[in-house]
């Protein structure tokens, strides 16, 4: 544990950004690239307008998850991630399938919970963004 006390905690946050914009990269291209068959599965689930949700939720994922790959923008797209997951854990999954079938959804609702109250972290357009407007150069 001695060498985590050398670490920046600007850095601590920087995995769950990073893994959380891949699946969401890789969730949203799945859905776009196959709107027919994700239009079906909204259908299933029970969610509404599913021809409309389907490339809304795809571009949402895919795009998010590209801000949140590079860290732009963070804690706004982190809490749309909140309401998504929160919806999709509480009202959907959940009633369904059960703990164990949302278990996935609440692991990204916690990602973005983290996300919305820490930021970006380090290596981001954000912290980037920041050092800029405060005149601060590394």
């Amino acid at each position: 544990m001695q060498v985590l006390r050398g670490i920046d905690p600007r850095w601590y946050v920087v995995p769950v950004r990073v893994v959380m914009g891949l699946i969401l990269i890789w969730a949203g291209f799945s859905k776009l690239s196959n709107l027919g068959g994700t239009a079906g599965f909204f259908g299933q689930m029970g969610l509404p307008a599913p021809e409309v949700m389907a490339p809304l939720i795809g571009g949402l994922e895919l795009i998010g998850g590209i801000m949140l790959l590079v860290g732009f923008a963070t804690r706004w797209i982190a809490l749309v991630f909140v309401l998504q997951f929160l919806i999709l854990a509480f009202v959907i999954t959940m009633p369904r399938s059960g703990w164990n079938g949302a278990r996935l959804d609440l692991m990204m609702l916690a990602g973005a919970l983290t996300l919305a109250m820490a930021g970006a972290g380090a290596a981001s357009v954000d912290e980037t963004m920041a050092r800029k407007r405060a005149g601060v150069a590394r």
